[in-house]
């Protein structure tokens, strides 16, 4: 059974979290929302009500391929990524990667060297909406909360002036935690 996580969005209404996801407590598991049968050109395809907040948590909590120069442990063999993400990228257009690297900081210290790190790694996931023209600016602000979570906040400002800020706030438990996916 699923189960919808709500809140009041920016445009005032309930919807998933903001995003295009639905959240199932009993399988702890995020998905993406299924468009109703009746949406034109989308019958049952993936729903985007809200697309720039849904390519944002795509980008932040999706795990992007490491790179040979990314510090992982050495037990780590799996660089992660998708794999479509190998094949077909239209540079031309913008597109990117999918997910970000934030993921290969889960051993690195609580300094400001890693939420220096964690900005860094925010901005150039979500750069692939710079480059197609949907944002002008990108800002990350990375703080610690605690003992053991790091938060983040991605502010996008559109090539119009209007913004969209969001926090994640439990980021850093979630890359931190190995028992934890970042979909979660």
């Amino acid at each position: 059974m699923s189960f919808q996580v709500l809140h009041v969005g920016d445009r005032g209404d309930a919807s998933p979290t903001g995003w295009d996801f639905l959240y199932s407590a009993a399988s702890g598991v995020w998905d993406f929302a299924a468009a109703g049968l009746d949406a034109p050109g989308n019958a049952g395809g993936l729903s985007a009500r809200y697309p720039i907040e849904t390519a944002i948590a795509i980008q932040i909590l999706t795990e992007a391929r490491a790179r040979d120069e990314d510090r992982v442990p050495a037990e780590v063999t799996d660089r992660r990524g998708w794999a479509g993400d190998l094949y077909g990228l239209d540079e031309e257009r913008g597109e990117g990667e999918l997910g970000s690297r934030l993921w290969t900081l889960q051993h690195w210290p609580r300094t400001e060297a890693t939420l220096r790190r964690a900005e860094a790694l925010a901005v150039e996931a979500l750069d692939t909406l710079r480059r197609q023209g949907v944002a002008a600016r990108i800002i990350a602000a990375a703080e610690w909360a605690g003992a053991d979570r790091l938060d983040l906040g991605i502010t996008i400002t559109s090539p119009a002036g209007g913004s969209y800020t969001r926090r994640f706030a439990i980021l850093w438990e979630v890359v931190g935690g190995a028992q934890h996916s970042l979909t979660r």
